[in-house]
């Protein structure tokens, strides 16, 4: 089951905008293939491997690509889908668990109101030192550089299986 959707950001000198598909598999593992160019300024969470390809423009191209992914990284896993009437159940999840997660890895910690969370001293300069340049700069073209190689990688199985065929 893949589960499809568009973020939009917006402030008042710019709106950002990106794509995603993802399938999430019974072993607890979730592909995700989107378009944002934005490396995240914490750390993946490792249940949830993420290839972002900013320079595809069109849904079907980033469908198709995503489920190459599918193929070679999640390839006899058993695709989990969403029960029907909680599809947003999804995206819901995903944000309650930000603040957690982050607790775990010390970046953030419950707010004395209990409700929301707080940058730590370690998670605010972290973040802060990843988004700075030249950090930033390094962080993108290093993240340009992995997703090349995957798009090497993904052609290159196509092109053995054609051969085969």
């Amino acid at each position: 089951m893949i589960f499809a959707n568009v973020t939009v950001a917006t402030s008042p000198q710019k709106i950002a905008a990106y794509f995603e598909v993802s399938t999430r598999f019974s072993n607890e593992l979730t592909l995700e293939t989107n378009t944002n160019r934005v490396p995240p300024l914490t750390p993946d969470n490792p249940e949830i491997r993420v290839f972002r390809f900013p320079k595809i423009k069109e849904a079907q191209a980033l469908y198709q690509l995503h489920l190459q992914l599918i193929q070679k990284h999640a390839a006899g896993q058993w695709a989990q889908g969403e029960p029907k009437g909680q599809e947003l159940e999804r995206l819901v999840n995903v944000v309650e668990n930000y603040g957690p997660r982050h607790a775990k890895i010390g970046y953030m910690v419950l707010a004395r109101n209990a409700h929301t969370y707080r940058l730590t001293w370690k998670g605010a300069f972290l973040m802060t030192w990843h988004g700075l340049w030249p950090t930033s700069l390094i962080r993108t073209a290093l993240e340009r550089k992995t997703m090349r190689s995957e798009l090497q990688v993904l052609s290159a199985r196509a092109v053995r299986q054609l051969q085969k065929a």
